[in-house]
């Protein structure tokens, strides 16, 4: 494992895989997609393939949106979140 492999942790915390499963999940899908496993339309397929839906977070002032306020705003689940080149496994219990 190593610092660049963040989509790869948040979709194996998010789906209850361990690391191994997911990274082989997101090859397999991009080879199916012919693009690279980390890219956002990659494991944003494999997602909505797991019955994930995509939200695209408003852009009225994207250097302030913090995961606290998407948190406070989607009081309970399980998100993929994207930030710019970094994706993060947020699963919220309010």
């Amino acid at each position: 494992m190593s610092a660049d492999d963040c989509t790869v942790r948040a979709i194996s915390i998010l789906l209850g895989m361990n690391w191994f499963e997911a990274y082989d999940a997101l090859c397999f899908q991009g080879r199916k997609m012919h693009r690279m496993p980390p890219s956002n339309a990659v494991w944003g397929e494999y997602l909505r393939e797991h019955s994930f839906t995509r939200i695209v977070l408003p852009d009225y002032c994207p250097n302030c949106y913090t995961i606290r306020i998407f948190a406070d705003e989607h009081p309970y689940g399980r998100y993929a979140v994207a930030t710019g080149e970094h994706v993060k496994c947020t699963i919220v219990y309010t």
